[in-house]
Protein backbone atom coordinates (compact mmCIF):
# COMPACT_ATOMS: atom_id res chain seq x y z
CA UNK A 1 0.00 0.00 0.00
CA UNK A 2 2.81 2.40 0.84
CA UNK A 3 4.13 2.09 -2.72
CA UNK A 4 0.92 3.31 -4.41
CA UNK A 5 1.82 5.96 -7.00
CA UNK A 6 -1.29 8.09 -6.45
CA UNK A 7 -0.37 8.65 -2.81
CA UNK A 8 -3.85 8.01 -1.42
CA UNK A 9 -6.26 5.15 -0.60
CA UNK A 10 -9.97 4.75 -0.02
CA UNK A 11 -10.91 4.08 3.60
CA UNK A 12 -14.07 2.17 4.59
CA UNK A 13 -14.93 1.19 8.15
CA UNK A 14 -16.63 -2.22 8.43
CA UNK A 15 -18.53 -2.39 11.70
CA UNK A 16 -19.23 -5.44 13.85
CA UNK A 17 -22.73 -5.93 12.39
CA UNK A 18 -21.34 -5.97 8.83
CA UNK A 19 -22.47 -2.47 7.83
CA UNK A 20 -19.96 -0.11 6.20
CA UNK A 21 -19.16 3.58 6.40
CA UNK A 22 -19.16 5.92 3.42
CA UNK A 23 -15.81 5.61 1.55
CA UNK A 24 -13.38 8.47 2.17
CA UNK A 25 -10.06 9.40 0.56
CA UNK A 26 -7.06 9.32 2.90
CA UNK A 27 -3.52 10.35 1.91
CA UNK A 28 -0.84 7.80 2.73
CA UNK A 29 1.27 10.36 4.59
CA UNK A 30 -1.62 10.95 7.01
CA UNK A 31 -2.11 7.27 7.94
CA UNK A 32 -0.37 6.09 11.15
CA UNK A 33 1.87 3.04 10.69
CA UNK A 34 -0.21 0.89 13.02
CA UNK A 35 -3.22 1.30 10.67
CA UNK A 36 -1.50 -0.72 7.95
CA UNK A 37 -2.15 -4.49 7.92
CA UNK A 38 0.44 -6.91 9.17
CA UNK A 39 2.16 -9.28 6.78
CA UNK A 40 -0.12 -12.24 5.84
CA UNK A 41 -3.21 -10.63 7.40
CA UNK A 42 -6.55 -11.11 5.66
CA UNK A 43 -10.01 -9.62 5.93
CA UNK A 44 -12.85 -11.90 7.07
CA UNK A 45 -15.68 -11.66 4.55
CA UNK A 46 -18.09 -13.93 6.48
CA UNK A 47 -20.16 -11.01 7.74
CA UNK A 48 -20.32 -9.48 4.29
CA UNK A 49 -22.34 -12.40 2.96
CA UNK A 50 -25.19 -11.79 5.39
CA UNK A 51 -24.97 -8.01 5.11
CA UNK A 52 -25.27 -8.19 1.29
CA UNK A 53 -28.47 -10.23 1.52
CA UNK A 54 -29.80 -8.02 4.33
CA UNK A 55 -29.15 -4.93 2.20
CA UNK A 56 -31.11 -6.47 -0.68
CA UNK A 57 -33.90 -7.42 1.71
CA UNK A 58 -34.15 -3.83 2.89
CA UNK A 59 -33.95 -2.31 -0.59
CA UNK A 60 -36.58 -4.70 -2.00
CA UNK A 61 -38.73 -4.49 1.16
CA UNK A 62 -39.18 -8.27 1.31
CA UNK A 63 -37.71 -11.43 2.74
CA UNK A 64 -34.99 -13.12 0.71
CA UNK A 65 -34.55 -16.88 0.32
CA UNK A 66 -31.00 -17.89 -0.58
CA UNK A 67 -29.77 -21.17 -2.07
CA UNK A 68 -26.00 -21.50 -1.79
CA UNK A 69 -24.24 -24.33 -3.65
CA UNK A 70 -20.67 -25.41 -2.94
CA UNK A 71 -18.67 -28.51 -3.81
CA UNK A 72 -15.82 -30.03 -5.78
CA UNK A 73 -16.97 -28.69 -9.17
CA UNK A 74 -18.41 -25.43 -7.84
CA UNK A 75 -16.00 -22.55 -8.21
CA UNK A 76 -16.34 -18.85 -7.39
CA UNK A 77 -19.57 -17.93 -9.21
CA UNK A 78 -19.23 -20.91 -11.55
CA UNK A 79 -20.91 -24.34 -11.70
CA UNK A 80 -21.57 -26.90 -14.47
CA UNK A 81 -24.97 -25.89 -15.84
CA UNK A 82 -26.35 -29.45 -16.03
CA UNK A 83 -25.45 -29.96 -12.38
CA UNK A 84 -26.87 -26.57 -11.43
CA UNK A 85 -30.16 -27.15 -13.26
CA UNK A 86 -30.74 -30.59 -11.72
CA UNK A 87 -29.97 -29.44 -8.17
CA UNK A 88 -32.11 -26.33 -8.48
CA UNK A 89 -35.00 -28.38 -9.89
CA UNK A 90 -34.90 -30.74 -6.88
CA UNK A 91 -35.00 -27.74 -4.54
CA UNK A 92 -38.04 -26.42 -6.41
CA UNK A 93 -39.76 -29.83 -6.22
CA UNK A 94 -39.20 -29.79 -2.46
CA UNK A 95 -40.60 -26.26 -2.22
CA UNK A 96 -43.69 -27.20 -4.24
CA UNK A 97 -44.32 -30.29 -2.16
CA UNK A 98 -43.95 -28.50 1.14
CA UNK A 99 -46.05 -25.55 -0.08
CA UNK A 100 -48.98 -27.90 -0.71
CA UNK A 101 -48.65 -29.46 2.74
CA UNK A 102 -48.16 -26.08 4.40
CA UNK A 103 -51.17 -24.45 2.76
CA UNK A 104 -53.34 -27.45 3.63
CA UNK A 105 -52.25 -27.26 7.27
CA UNK A 106 -52.60 -23.49 7.61
CA UNK A 107 -55.90 -23.04 5.82
CA UNK A 108 -59.24 -24.70 6.33
CA UNK A 109 -62.22 -25.20 4.05
CA UNK A 110 -63.73 -22.08 5.64
CA UNK A 111 -60.77 -19.88 4.75
CA UNK A 112 -61.56 -16.96 2.48
CA UNK A 113 -60.47 -17.23 -1.16
CA UNK A 114 -58.24 -14.15 -0.90
CA UNK A 115 -56.51 -15.61 2.18
CA UNK A 116 -55.58 -18.74 0.24
CA UNK A 117 -54.40 -16.63 -2.69
CA UNK A 118 -52.14 -14.56 -0.43
CA UNK A 119 -50.76 -17.71 1.18
CA UNK A 120 -50.08 -19.12 -2.28
CA UNK A 121 -48.12 -15.99 -3.23
CA UNK A 122 -46.18 -16.17 0.04
CA UNK A 123 -45.08 -19.74 -0.65
CA UNK A 124 -44.02 -19.24 -4.28
CA UNK A 125 -40.71 -17.62 -5.18
CA UNK A 126 -39.39 -15.49 -8.04
CA UNK A 127 -35.71 -15.46 -8.95
CA UNK A 128 -34.34 -11.92 -8.74
CA UNK A 129 -30.58 -11.91 -8.05
CA UNK A 130 -27.38 -13.94 -8.01
CA UNK A 131 -24.26 -13.41 -5.93
CA UNK A 132 -20.78 -14.81 -6.34
CA UNK A 133 -19.10 -16.80 -3.59
CA UNK A 134 -19.48 -20.30 -5.03
CA UNK A 135 -23.01 -20.13 -6.52
CA UNK A 136 -25.64 -18.14 -4.63
CA UNK A 137 -29.20 -17.77 -5.93
CA UNK A 138 -31.58 -15.27 -4.33
CA UNK A 139 -35.36 -15.68 -4.46
CA UNK A 140 -38.20 -13.54 -3.14
CA UNK A 141 -41.88 -14.30 -2.48
CA UNK A 142 -44.29 -13.44 -5.28
CA UNK A 143 -46.37 -11.52 -2.75
CA UNK A 144 -44.79 -8.05 -2.64
CA UNK A 145 -47.43 -6.29 -0.56
CA UNK A 146 -45.91 -4.18 2.23
CA UNK A 147 -46.59 -5.39 5.77
CA UNK A 148 -45.93 -3.97 9.21
CA UNK A 149 -45.67 -7.43 10.76
CA UNK A 150 -43.98 -10.66 9.70
CA UNK A 151 -46.14 -12.66 7.31
CA UNK A 152 -46.82 -16.24 6.31
CA UNK A 153 -43.86 -15.88 3.90
CA UNK A 154 -41.59 -15.74 6.95
CA UNK A 155 -43.38 -18.67 8.58
CA UNK A 156 -43.22 -20.74 5.40
CA UNK A 157 -39.50 -20.15 4.85
CA UNK A 158 -38.65 -20.89 8.49
CA UNK A 159 -40.64 -24.14 8.41
CA UNK A 160 -38.98 -25.17 5.15
CA UNK A 161 -35.55 -24.59 6.69
CA UNK A 162 -36.76 -26.46 9.77
CA UNK A 163 -36.82 -29.60 7.60
CA UNK A 164 -33.11 -29.19 6.84
CA UNK A 165 -32.41 -28.78 10.56
CA UNK A 166 -34.62 -31.75 11.51
CA UNK A 167 -32.62 -34.08 9.27
CA UNK A 168 -30.08 -34.69 12.03
CA UNK A 169 -32.68 -35.97 14.53
CA UNK A 170 -35.08 -38.87 13.86
CA UNK A 171 -37.58 -37.66 16.47
CA UNK A 172 -37.65 -34.20 14.88
CA UNK A 173 -38.27 -35.76 11.47
CA UNK A 174 -41.16 -37.75 12.89
CA UNK A 175 -42.64 -34.55 14.32
CA UNK A 176 -42.24 -32.89 10.95
CA UNK A 177 -43.98 -35.80 9.21
CA UNK A 178 -46.78 -35.61 11.79
CA UNK A 179 -47.22 -31.90 11.01
CA UNK A 180 -46.99 -32.02 7.23
CA UNK A 181 -47.04 -35.64 6.05
CA UNK A 182 -44.35 -37.67 4.30
CA UNK A 183 -44.37 -36.04 0.85
CA UNK A 184 -41.93 -33.24 1.70
CA UNK A 185 -39.62 -35.73 3.42
CA UNK A 186 -39.64 -37.85 0.26
CA UNK A 187 -38.67 -34.83 -1.86
CA UNK A 188 -35.98 -33.91 0.67
CA UNK A 189 -34.62 -37.44 0.30
CA UNK A 190 -34.57 -37.05 -3.51
CA UNK A 191 -32.64 -33.78 -3.19
CA UNK A 192 -30.08 -35.30 -0.86
CA UNK A 193 -29.57 -38.34 -3.08
CA UNK A 194 -28.82 -36.02 -6.02
CA UNK A 195 -26.51 -33.80 -3.95
CA UNK A 196 -24.64 -36.88 -2.76
CA UNK A 197 -24.28 -38.23 -6.31
CA UNK A 198 -23.23 -34.82 -7.68
CA UNK A 199 -20.89 -34.05 -4.75
CA UNK A 200 -22.65 -30.73 -4.20
CA UNK A 201 -23.27 -29.16 -0.79
CA UNK A 202 -26.12 -26.80 -0.04
CA UNK A 203 -27.02 -24.04 2.39
CA UNK A 204 -30.49 -22.52 2.54
CA UNK A 205 -31.33 -19.32 4.38
CA UNK A 206 -34.11 -16.78 4.83
CA UNK A 207 -33.39 -13.16 5.64
CA UNK A 208 -36.01 -10.52 6.37
CA UNK A 209 -33.97 -7.56 7.57
CA UNK A 210 -37.04 -5.43 8.29
CA UNK A 211 -38.08 -7.78 11.10
CA UNK A 212 -34.54 -8.97 11.95
CA UNK A 213 -35.30 -12.55 10.91
CA UNK A 214 -32.46 -14.79 9.77
CA UNK A 215 -32.69 -18.58 9.56
CA UNK A 216 -30.16 -20.80 7.83
CA UNK A 217 -28.93 -24.37 7.61
CA UNK A 218 -26.15 -25.96 5.61
CA UNK A 219 -25.75 -29.60 4.57
CA UNK A 220 -22.10 -30.57 4.13
CA UNK A 221 -20.63 -33.58 2.35
CA UNK A 222 -20.50 -35.84 5.43
CA UNK A 223 -24.05 -34.86 6.50
CA UNK A 224 -25.93 -36.20 3.48
CA UNK A 225 -25.85 -39.95 4.23
CA UNK A 226 -26.62 -39.29 7.91
CA UNK A 227 -29.78 -37.38 6.98
CA UNK A 228 -30.78 -39.94 4.32
CA UNK A 229 -30.51 -42.74 6.89
CA UNK A 230 -32.53 -40.71 9.40
CA UNK A 231 -35.24 -40.05 6.80
CA UNK A 232 -35.61 -43.76 6.11
CA UNK A 233 -35.82 -44.61 9.81
CA UNK A 234 -38.24 -41.80 10.59
CA UNK A 235 -40.90 -42.96 8.13
CA UNK A 236 -40.33 -46.70 8.32
CA UNK A 237 -43.13 -48.89 9.64
CA UNK A 238 -42.42 -52.45 10.89
CA UNK A 239 -45.05 -55.20 10.98
CA UNK A 240 -44.95 -58.98 11.53
CA UNK A 241 -46.79 -61.59 9.46
CA UNK A 242 -47.10 -65.40 9.71
CA UNK A 243 -47.36 -67.59 6.61
CA UNK A 244 -47.37 -71.30 5.73
CA UNK A 245 -46.00 -72.63 2.47
CA UNK A 246 -42.88 -73.83 0.66
CA UNK A 247 -39.59 -72.39 -0.51
CA UNK A 248 -38.91 -72.46 -4.25
CA UNK A 249 -35.62 -70.52 -4.25
CA UNK A 250 -32.79 -70.34 -1.70
CA UNK A 251 -29.38 -68.65 -1.86
CA UNK A 252 -27.18 -70.11 0.85
CA UNK A 253 -24.46 -67.50 0.33
CA UNK A 254 -26.56 -64.31 0.51
CA UNK A 255 -29.43 -65.65 2.61
CA UNK A 256 -32.01 -64.58 0.00
CA UNK A 257 -35.21 -66.62 -0.42
CA UNK A 258 -38.40 -66.97 -2.45
CA UNK A 259 -41.44 -68.48 -0.70
CA UNK A 260 -44.93 -69.37 -1.90
CA UNK A 261 -47.82 -69.59 0.58
CA UNK A 262 -50.43 -72.34 0.47
CA UNK A 263 -53.22 -69.74 0.41
CA UNK A 264 -55.67 -69.50 -2.49
CA UNK A 265 -54.58 -67.59 -4.42
CA UNK A 266 -50.96 -68.26 -3.45
CA UNK A 267 -48.82 -65.34 -2.32
CA UNK A 268 -45.19 -65.05 -3.44
CA UNK A 269 -42.80 -63.59 -0.86
CA UNK A 270 -39.16 -62.65 -1.45
CA UNK A 271 -36.59 -61.37 0.98
CA UNK A 272 -33.76 -62.48 3.21
CA UNK A 273 -33.13 -64.43 6.41
CA UNK A 274 -32.33 -62.56 9.61
CA UNK A 275 -28.65 -62.90 10.51
CA UNK A 276 -29.59 -64.76 13.70
CA UNK A 277 -31.08 -67.70 11.73
CA UNK A 278 -29.13 -67.39 8.46
CA UNK A 279 -27.14 -70.57 9.24
CA UNK A 280 -30.38 -72.63 9.02
CA UNK A 281 -30.71 -72.04 5.26
CA UNK A 282 -28.54 -75.12 4.51
CA UNK A 283 -31.00 -77.47 6.24
CA UNK A 284 -34.13 -76.35 4.37
CA UNK A 285 -35.92 -78.47 1.76
CA UNK A 286 -38.10 -77.45 -1.17
CA UNK A 287 -40.50 -80.37 -0.49
CA UNK A 288 -41.09 -79.51 3.19
CA UNK A 289 -43.98 -77.32 4.36
CA UNK A 290 -42.85 -74.50 6.70
CA UNK A 291 -44.37 -71.82 8.86
CA UNK A 292 -42.41 -68.58 8.69
CA UNK A 293 -42.67 -65.31 10.58
CA UNK A 294 -41.86 -62.29 8.43
CA UNK A 295 -40.75 -58.89 9.70
CA UNK A 296 -41.88 -56.44 7.03
CA UNK A 297 -40.36 -52.96 6.97
CA UNK A 298 -42.33 -50.48 4.91
CA UNK A 299 -40.56 -47.28 3.90
CA UNK A 300 -43.44 -44.88 3.58
CA UNK A 301 -43.46 -42.09 1.05
CA UNK A 302 -39.85 -42.17 -0.20
CA UNK A 303 -41.02 -43.28 -3.65
CA UNK A 304 -44.31 -43.07 -5.54
CA UNK A 305 -45.27 -46.49 -4.21
CA UNK A 306 -44.35 -47.69 -0.75
CA UNK A 307 -41.27 -49.92 -0.70
CA UNK A 308 -41.15 -52.90 1.63
CA UNK A 309 -38.50 -55.40 2.64
CA UNK A 310 -39.23 -58.83 4.15
CA UNK A 311 -36.97 -60.63 6.62
CA UNK A 312 -37.64 -64.10 8.05
CA UNK A 313 -37.09 -63.88 11.80
CA UNK A 314 -38.40 -67.34 12.71
CA UNK A 315 -39.10 -70.60 10.89
CA UNK A 316 -40.41 -74.08 11.79
CA UNK A 317 -41.59 -77.23 10.04
CA UNK A 318 -45.32 -77.90 9.75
Amino acid sequence: MKQIDEGFVYLIDVYQDGTKSVPTIVFLKDIPDDYFPEVDSYFDFSLEKESDVAALSISRQCGVFEIHFTGADVKYGNMPFEQYAKCLQKVEELRQSFARSNIKKVTSSKAQKNEKEQLGLNTRFDYFYSLAGSVRVLLRPQNLQASFVSTSADDFAKELIRLFKAGYDIDELKKYAADYGNEALAKFNDLLELLKKSKVNIEVSWTNAKFKIHESKSVKEHDKQIIIDNLVRSIEKTEEFKYQGQFYSLNTRSGQFSFETNDKPALAIRGKFDDAIKDRVHSLSFEQLYEIIIERKIKLGLVNQNRSSDTIIDIKKV
